[in-house]
């Protein structure tokens, strides 16, 4: 039987996508290189070492992955009381059966697998050659694995980031845009000084979530919307807020049902044979999770957040914090977003409802996680913004194509650019040097003031 057929979009209507040349992608292999090395160089100088738990986020993330590696289960008591000893009340809540409950989604510990595992052949290995860490999960070869995995997919997800938006701008400028996102916003951070955290490996499912979407849109089969549906569980499976860019899906599916009718019916039933495949395979991807919710709170639609009576207040968002908080704000941390939601509005794709889907999308995570009563964050800039990468890059890229229409603006949005991503990097260096408090408002001296002394004090550690 053959497969059915959804298609209402011609690829003759697509324009002709011209593909970044391999120096793109090598140029941003030496970037990440560097800013690794330079993560070493700083070794020592910092707040951060490398490759340690930062606070509780850090730990449930890695510890759901020790206990299902090594105990074959979810119950992390074990991982509890040999890190926190008996003080367990202040950081977890026992559910009935005493099991320690995790609120946190299972799905970086699924992406980190294969990574931890090569994690325990090294630990192995070092061992028959003598060294010895203990093969218990958690030592330094188990975490380092793990946050190696997190920049593999952080740097899959920008390449995937370049080439996507290479659709919609000149490969130049899709790769201009691809730097200045990664140095300008909170991304930088939690791909090199905290990768044992989730906003990476979501920006990755997210970002390779709406390659396929793009890719096949208006045109997919049965099997690449069940291809789509288990894309779309996993990437809720690493974070739940990322659910809001199913809207693409929908849109999709909205355009298909709209161009059967006016077609007298014919493909509605490859349509729905489509969403029942997307379904299937959705919920298939979605099952790690919602077995960790029927195990910890018994019922397999638990979300963990309303379990434990986590607080939105979805009518009265927290904007100011969102664009202008000293420590979290958009516009006053990582002002290369500017540019970036001004490109979306340049953004002029062919596939229709994409970019309405899209940017509505972005506007619901923004307005969800604005909403929720924990406004901190490890880093400066908005980290609930990081899955969005591939969004914000192409919108950048956009601002860029359409600027470069008029030289003059052309060169004066790209000097802004490099002083854009310079002071999002100025205030991780404040930070990482302690000359500055994360999660604390600042004062203009520390904001201006500061920024130059701590650029005098590299000048003269160069």
């Amino acid at each position: 039987m053959a497969p059915p057929n959804t298609a209402f979009l011609n690829s003759e209507k697509l324009p002709s996508v011209e593909s970044p040349r391999p120096i793109y992608y090598l140029l941003l292999f030496l970037v990440f290189l560097f800013l690794l090395y330079m993560r070493y160089f700083f070794r020592g100088k910092i707040v951060f070492a490398p490759f340690e738990f930062h606070g509780i986020d850090t730990f449930a993330y890695f510890v759901q992955l020790r206990s299902l590696y090594f105990d074959g289960n979810l119950n992390i008591l074990s991982e509890l009381m040999a890190y926190f000893g008996g003080d367990l009340e202040n950081n977890f809540v026992l559910n009935p059966h005493g099991i320690p409950t995790v609120h946190w989604v299972i799905g970086p510990a699924i992406l980190w697998l294969p990574f931890y595992s090569m994690g325990h052949l090294w630990t192995l290995m070092l061992n028959s050659m003598g060294t010895f860490y203990p093969v218990n999960g958690f030592d330094f070869p188990f975490q380092a694995s793990a946050c190696f995995g997190t920049m593999v997919y952080g740097l899959a997800g920008i390449f995937l980031s370049l080439k996507l938006a290479s659709r919609y701008a000149p490969p130049k400028y899709a790769f201009m845009g691809a730097i200045f996102v990664w140095l300008g916003s909170p991304f930088i951070f939690y791909l090199l000084i905290l990768p044992s955290m989730a906003h990476v490996p979501s920006m990755f499912t997210v970002t390779l979530y709406l390659y396929y979407q793009i890719q096949t849109w208006g045109r997919k089969r049965g099997s690449q919307w069940m291809v789509l549906g288990f894309l779309s569980g996993l990437m809720i499976i690493c974070r739940l807020d990322s659910g809001a860019y199913l809207l693409t899906a929908l849109f999709e599916y909205g355009y298909a049902l709209k161009n059967a009718v006016e077609d007298r019916g014919k493909g509605v039933r490859g349509w729905f044979k489509g969403g029942v495949f997307f379904l299937a395979a959705f919920f298939i991807a979605l099952a790690p999770q919602m077995l960790a919710w029927n195990y910890y709170y018994g019922n397999p639609f638990g979300i963990s957040y309303l379990q434990e009576g986590a607080s939105f207040n979805l009518a009265s968002p927290s904007l100011g914090v969102l664009f202008f908080s000293s420590y979290a704000g958009i516009v006053s941390c990582s002002p290369i977003l500017i540019f970036s939601f001004a490109g979306l509005f340049f953004w002029s794709p062919k596939e229709p409802g994409l970019k309405q889907s899209v940017i509505f999308s972005l506007i619901i995570i923004l307005w969800f996680t604005s909403s929720y009563e924990w406004k901190m964050g490890d880093t400066f800039g908005y980290r609930y913004i990081v899955q969005s990468t591939a969004v914000l890059i192409i919108g950048l890229s956009c601002f860029y194509s359409v600027i470069s229409k008029y030289s003059a603006w052309s060169n004066a949005a790209f000097l802004i650019s490099i002083l854009m991503a310079a002071w999002e990097i100025l205030f991780l260096l404040q930070s990482a040097f302690g000359r500055v408090a994360r999660d604390h408002t600042l004062g203009w001296d520390q904001i201006f003031l500061d920024k130059w002394k701590l650029f005098l004090y590299l000048i003269g550690m160069a």
